[in-house]
């Protein structure tokens, strides 16, 4: 059953910033996915998150899994996160993103029905909440962690009152990011309308649970002034290698890394394949790029992608190689909130970027510095073209980006600190 209009638990009050909590909570984390290994940034936020509370707290960890997984994943899981406890639940009964285009009798109903917008009906389960309410009866204390507002939301239904939102995506500001670059259809100002409401749903966020946790200090400024005392800022990071032997490049080949589903990355992709890539190949006809990342792939970006020169990768088991074998990684990211882990992920593995100023917003990289900027299709191409003609330049760009990247972004620091974002009453 999805959530009704009415208010299951009391929101927190907000309040000042909470000191830490004595070492030894019982800490919950719930999960979409049990990342075994991550595959993508949440993943690995994930897995950090564990590891780092499991410092300080005892952690137990709750995660949907679509299909069974034999027992030695979950106890592999458990060693490498440190966690005390890691189960699982089917959500057989979770419909998954039907969001707006669910049929419009039903999402007519729950956008005038229900506080909440289409993200938090489309991940309720009513399995999620009779293990919820089983764990609230054993243990009132539990401190629940989530990254997916439906979870968090779940968690309050079922009696918890402390509950901390993991927000590094706010998926309201990323569907108006995506409602602006589209046309006109037919459900579009209904979808308008539902965006509205789920933007005024995560700036009362604060208010709700008792704190929000975002990657990157410029998005404070989505959450009113009076309540971002209960927004903490956790950077995302990336696992840097220890060293970095770089004797495999290709030349004139270019790398785009990114979950291919989320429509930020989704965008990209097409912006690079239809307007920056012909106008480098009119440079240099030799340039290949690898697209590379969690499927699945539109038959859109397939049909962008359908020159020879490009190559799509989907869902490959390590980056390793393709990193190892590109000249320039690329990031022509034009929308997206939180951080974008493929900018510090390609620095960390000492690779020259070329990105578009948006895309390391907030994470104080500086163009010319750390990376090469274009922001428009003949500036990016320009770029590419000349740093695959300057090896030297792509060096130096690559031994800077690496450098920052392991002072300010590297997850065995981050988890140094996790800990503490468990607050105390």
């Amino acid at each position: 059953m999805s959530p009704s209009g009415t208010e299951p638990a009391s929101a927190p009050s907000a309040g000042p910033r909470i000191s830490p909590l004595p070492r030894g909570a019982r800490v919950l984390v719930l999960a979409r996915e049990l990342p075994r290994p991550p595959q993508s940034g949440g993943g690995f936020r994930i897995l950090h998150f564990v590891r780092g509370l499991a410092r300080q707290h005892r952690v137990s960890v709750l995660a949907m899994v679509r299909e069974p997984l034999p027992p030695e994943a979950l106890g592999n899981f458990q060693r490498e996160s440190g966690c005390e406890e890691v189960s699982t639940f089917a959500g057989d009964d979770i419909p998954g993103f039907a969001g707006e285009w669910a049929p419009m009798a039903t999402f007519i109903r729950q956008l005038i029905g229900s506080p909440f917008p289409s993200y938090v009906h489309d991940f309720w389960s009513e399995s999620l909440m009779r293990r919820l309410r089983q764990l609230y009866a054993e243990d009132k204390n539990y401190v629940v962690i989530t990254r997916h507002p439906s979870f968090a939301e779940q968690a309050r239904a079922a009696g918890f009152a402390r509950v901390i939102l993991d927000a590094d995506d706010l998926f309201g500001v990323l569907m108006q990011q995506e409602l602006r670059s589209k046309g006109w259809y037919k459900r579009k100002p209904l979808h308008i309308l539902n965006a509205w409401k789920a933007r005024r749903y995560e700036r009362n966020a604060p208010r709700r649970f008792e704190r929000v946790l975002i990657a990157k200090s410029d998005d404070k400024v989505f959450f009113p002034k009076d309540l971002r005392d209960r927004v903490v800022v956790v950077p995302n990071g990336v696992n840097v290698p220890a060293t970095v032997v770089r004797t495999r490049e290709v030349p004139n080949r270019l790398l785009f890394v990114g979950t291919l589903a989320y429509p930020p990355n989704h965008d990209a992709v097409l912006y690079l394949a239809r307007e920056v890539l012909p106008i480098l190949w009119g440079i240099n006809p030799d340039v290949t790029v690898d697209i590379v990342g969690r499927g699945p792939a539109t038959p859109e970006m397939i049909e962008a992608l359908r020159d020879s020169r490009c190559r799509l990768h989907l869902s490959p088991h390590d980056l390793s190689p393709f990193y190892d074998e590109a000249s320039v990684v690329v990031a022509p990211i034009r929308q997206g909130l939180g951080t974008r882990i493929k900018v510090i992920e390609a620095l960390a593995q000492q690779k020259a970027l070329v990105a578009t100023s948006f895309a390391p917003e907030g994470l104080g990289l500086q163009a010319g510095v750390h990376f090469a900027a274009g922001d428009t299709p003949g500036e990016f191409a320009r770029v590419c073209a000349e740093l695959l003609a300057d090896p030297a330049r792509r060096a130096a760009l690559a031994a800077a980006g690496r450098e920052y990247t392991l002072a300010n972004f590297d997850w065995k620091r981050i988890e140094e600190s996790i800990g503490e974002l468990v607050p105390a009453r």
